[in-house]
């Protein structure tokens, strides 16, 4: 809680709505209703052994740019400078976001239209982020 703390605090646009935390053998999952039910769960003593000593936290940070004025390339721009204060943390392993306020991802078609009205953008640019810490030693 301390690392995500300190970097809202040098972060003041962003607001964060929720948080989630796990300590498990597996990260977490953002978007728990996606979850997979096909898993299968090691229940030999080797196999239980082993997961409890790759056990590590992972944290699920669900927050917002706030005020956001429409401009989306300075909302990212501060999103990626958030994950980066995270990044910097000596116990963090890793930090992805795995929702920006605008689809980036130069895979996929682009679609809307241009004379979408300008009343109905958002005051906000939400975002989530997971965030995964070392294993402790």
């Amino acid at each position: 809680m301390s690392v995500v703390s300190r970097a809202l605090d040098e972060s003041p646009t962003v607001v964060l709505k929720s948080l989630g935390w796990r300590y498990g053998d597996r990260d977490i999952d953002p978007e728990p209703a996606q979850r997979s039910t096909t898993g299968t769960e090691s229940t030999a003593a080797s196999g239980a052994a082993a997961a409890i000593m790759t056990r590590r936290q992972s944290g699920f940070i669900d927050a917002e740019i706030r005020p956001f004025n429409g401009d989306y390339r300075g909302a990212i721009a501060e999103i990626d400078k958030f994950s980066e204060r995270l990044r910097r943390e000596a116990p963090v392993a890793e930090v992805r976001v795995v929702k920006y306020p605008l689809n980036v991802n130069p895979g996929t078609a682009l679609s809307g239209n241009t004379l979408d009205n300008r009343a109905e953008q958002s005051n906000s640019a939400p975002f989530k982020v997971v965030i995964v810490f070392k294993p402790q030693a």
